[in-house]
């Protein structure tokens, strides 16, 4: 084998060109727009890690800003009801007092109508205890007693 390398020894360099020819080839047209499409596929990769990021801690501030605004929310609407309570409880305690006053004023108008009637019922009953008294002494006895 040695012979024939010996002999035929400007093949070696024919080889050699036709290797690199080849090498060049392949690297301009299969090599490069391969490595190309890798490189692209890696930047990508890259833009599309750097925007998770971003859209992560923009998430993330934008769910602090949302449960700042919930708890806000929150706040004032306790306050709003705790007001609408105390002005619920201070009409409620006006119009008791109004309807207190009213039965106070009520009662003590009728206590004095009672009043009044017992005074006529008794002024009633001395005007009538004679005359029953006398009645009642004329059925017991039988006979007529004098006034």
């Amino acid at each position: 084998m040695i012979k024939e390398i010996v002999l035929n020894w400007w093949h070696i360099p024919v080889l050699m060109v036709a290797i690199f020819v080849y090498a060049w080839l392949l690297n301009r047209w299969f090599f490069q727009p391969v490595l190309r499409v890798l490189d692209e596929r890696k930047r990508l990769e890259v833009d599309a890690a750097e925007l998770s990021v971003h859209s992560r801690d923009e998430l993330k501030v934008r769910m602090e800003e949302y449960e700042d605004a919930v708890l806000e929310a929150h706040r004032r609407g306790a306050k709003i009801k705790e007001a609408a309570r105390s002005q619920a409880n201070q009409l409620r305690s006006s119009i008791l007092g109004g309807i207190k006053g009213e039965i106070a004023a009520s009662l003590k108008e009728e206590g004095a109508k009672l009043e009044r009637n017992v005074e006529e019922v008794k002024t009633e009953l001395d005007n009538a205890i004679p005359a029953f008294a006398r009645t009642l002494a004329e059925r017991v006895l039988g006979r007529d007693v004098a006034p």
